[in-house]
């Protein structure tokens, strides 16, 4: 009993076949049977998707973007963004200096920008809301036809007849100086006397006077005379010629505006600055608007489209049509009920764009040409008379008022202040507003800062890449180009940075928010547009290193026939006699000893020729400098003078055409001889260690 008690227990066989029947659950490790198992790992894995879904978000239902009628094109990402930087509060302390230590970086790609290390209202004395009153901030805008910016409109027609007359007679256009410091276009010039009656009626008449004031000159004896010569010299024979050009008749549009404004009056950017209104001229309502004609029209007026293009091209030709005056308060609501009803959604419910949207309407606006786009800028606005976004009590360097004269500038010792020089200028935007492809007058630098508003979308190509930019340029403008070859310095045309970019021309941009600064560099194109209302302001400096910058306009606008603003030996040498730094007066002799040296080859030539020779005394208001009648270089040190035409000059270069008369009749003047631009040198060296470099032996 005992052995069979000690022996362990079997399981019975019926047992192990009955557990044979069990399956366990893969979820809960639980076993059912077989005939069970089925259903059970069914209902654990039901339960797993519910505990899921308690755990994951809930699908929230939106409305889909209104991406389908305003598409951003992708290939405007491919254009490389323009260089950022960030400098800190020890850097920002001298601007000059920061930028110029950032240069050789930056001006590869001819633009940059600059964020504030800390934001305005820490650097600023005040911000232009509490700077500017927008109800007394007065202005004039311009307007701009966005679809015309890469076609010129009835100008296209004007200039290619001109062209080919000029071709045919074998003629070309003579030089056409300033008046008044003001550029005269032979189009709105032509259009003025030919609309009036043509030359002769003009003249019986005793019209010139109202023609002066047409093109926005004073009806002043000098002035009419002026004008009348140029007429004289490069439009009469086309206007009494069988191919002259007639002027268009202006058709009167009847707008019968439906709901939803799709356009608005235009503006653009301007060659001049512009003074502000008075009180006086315009009236203001209560609703802050100027009692002007309406802004709005629509392109969907199908039976009115082409007289409005009509219109357009009657109006929209070199340089743009002068608008409304605003207060920035009525501009900036039109500005915003512009923007909001251009992006409207098919259902009327307001759509806030994205800068890429932005981008693409906008070149598909100016390259496709069937929306009927007109905008408002107000350009160029001279802060002596509107005011600046800087207040006066602003100290900061950084503030345009100042910057352009600190230590470091050049521009200091110019003879006088010029607006949009060193005297800063306010730009007000709103959407597409446009500031076309140029480069800055006399290749300078210049700084804009946004004050406030929406962004600004930059684009810029630098100067090494500068020749292939102006022939990408004429390939897409040859007529224009052939008889204004300046084309590029009137702020009129736009080209899309991808048909730039596949010309290979190098292209960068950059989207300006506000509280930050853009520069650009000597001699890099730069354009761009507005995604909404904003207010900016800018102006102008040169550090040293823009003096080869300064030799080589002088040759380029030489060629053109293009005025500068200043002269550029007159600056050098107003420099040499009154800069202490020996870093810039080394470069200063640089630049003087080259303009000396072939100041004084060109004199042994003209002496050579027979011209007498007169001391040129230093009299009569500033600038001293006087343009020469046949390229309108500027004369400083030497001229050409004759009895015939006493109060023109003409440069070295153009003795035999400065007149008709026989070269030994004609004069050399002479401001500075031989001898005392060598005694400029020798002082200014006394500042640099006292070294001798242009005046030692081995030098001519």
């Amino acid at each position: 009993m005992t052995d069979v008690l000690s022996q362990p227990l079997k399981r019975p066989k019926r047992a192990a076949a009955a557990n044979a029947l069990y399956r366990s659950c893969p979820s809960c490790d639980r076993k059912f049977l077989i005939t069970e198992i089925e259903f059970h790992v069914n209902m654990c894995l039901q339960k797993m998707e519910r505990e899921a879904a308690k755990l994951s978000p809930k699908e929230t239902k939106t409305k889909p973007e209104q991406t389908d009628r305003f598409p951003a094109d992708k290939k405007y990402e491919s254009i490389p963004q323009a260089p950022v930087f960030r400098p800190t509060v020890e850097q920002f302390k001298d601007p000059l200096a920061y930028i110029n230590s950032i240069r050789l970086q930056a001006e590869k790609h001819g633009i940059c920008k600059i964020i504030p290390p800390t934001p305005p209202t820490e650097w600023l004395a005040k911000t232009i809301e509490e700077t500017i009153t927008p109800e007394d901030f007065l202005f004039q805008t311009k307007r701009q036809n966005v679809r015309w910016l890469a076609r010129r409109g009835v100008s296209d027609e004007f200039y290619c007849k001109l062209t080919e007359f000029l071709n045919k007679s074998e003629k070309e256009l003579k030089a056409i100086p300033k008046i008044l410091g003001k550029r005269v276009q032979p189009y709105f010039l032509y259009k003025a006397v030919t609309v009036a009656g043509g030359y002769n009626f003009v003249t019986a008449q005793d019209l010139w006077g109202e023609i002066a004031s047409q093109l926005n000159l004073p009806p002043l004896p000098p002035v009419v005379e002026q004008l009348k010569s140029i007429y004289e010299d490069n439009l009469l024979d086309f206007e009494n010629s069988p191919d002259k050009f007639i002027v268009p008749t202006r058709k009167a549009i009847v707008s019968n505006s439906k709901s939803g404004m799709r356009a608005v009056k235009a503006a653009g950017m301007g060659m001049q600055c512009v003074k502000a209104p008075t009180m006086n001229a315009i009236h203001v309502d209560s609703d802050g608007d100027t009692g002007n004609s309406s802004d709005t029209e629509t392109d969907t007026d199908t039976d009115n489209e082409q007289q409005a293009m009509d219109q357009e091209e009657e109006e929209e030709s070199f340089g743009f049509a002068t608008g409304r005056i605003y207060s920035l308060a009525s501009f900036k609501k039109q500005a915003r009920r512009f923007k909001r009803d251009w992006f409207r959604a098919p259902d009327r419910t307001p759509y806030e764009p994205s800068i890429a949207q932005i981008e693409t309407e906008y070149w598909n606006i100016v390259e496709n040409r069937t929306e009927h786009c007109r905008v408002h800028y107000g350009s160029d606005l001279d802060v002596k008379s509107h005011g600046s976004g800087f207040h006066v009590d602003s100290s900061n360097p950084w503030n345009l008022n100042i910057l352009p004269t600190l230590p470091k500038s050049l521009l200091r010792f110019l003879p006088e202040h010029v607006s949009g020089i060193t005297i800063p200028m306010m730009y007000v935007g709103m959407l597409f507003s446009t500031f076309c492809w140029h480069v800055e007058d006399d290749y300078l630098f210049s700084i804009n800062f946004l004050h406030t508003g929406a962004p600004k979308l930059w684009y810029g190509v630098s100067s090494y890449h500068c020749t292939q930019f102006e022939q990408a340029m004429k390939d897409a403008l040859p007529d224009l180009f052939e008889v204004q070859p300046d084309l590029l310095h009137h702020l009129t045309t736009m080209l899309s940075p991808i048909e730039l970019a596949e010309a290979g021309v190098p292209v960068v941009k950059s989207i300006q928010y506000p509280g930050e600064f853009m520069i650009t560099f000597p001699q890099a194109y730069h354009g761009g547009f507005n995604t909404g209302f904003n207010v900016a302001e800018a102006v102008n400096f040169a550090t040293p290193d823009w003096l080869p910058f300064g030799a080589l306009v002088v040759r380029n606008y030489r060629l053109l026939k293009r005025t500068h603003i200043f002269s550029n030996i007159e600056l050098i040498v107003n420099a040499l006699q009154l800069e202490r730094d020996p870093n810039s007066i080394k470069q200063l002799l640089d630049a003087f000893w080259e303009a000396r040296q072939e100041e004084v080859t060109s004199r042994r030539k003209v002496i050579n020729m027979g011209v007498q020779t007169r001391i040129w005394n230093i009299q009569g208001p500033l600038p001293h400098a006087k343009p020469c009648k046949v390229c309108n270089a500027e004369c400083y040190l030497s001229a050409i003078g004759c009895a015939c035409c006493p109060d023109l000059f003409g440069c070295l270069e153009h003795v035999e055409e400065f007149c008709s008369c026989p070269v030994q009749q004609k004069t050399l003047l002479s401001r500075y001889s031989i001898p005392l631009m060598d005694s400029v040198v020798a002082n200014a060296e006394k500042y640099c260690g006292g070294h001798k470099r242009y005046l030692s032996p081995s030098r001519p």
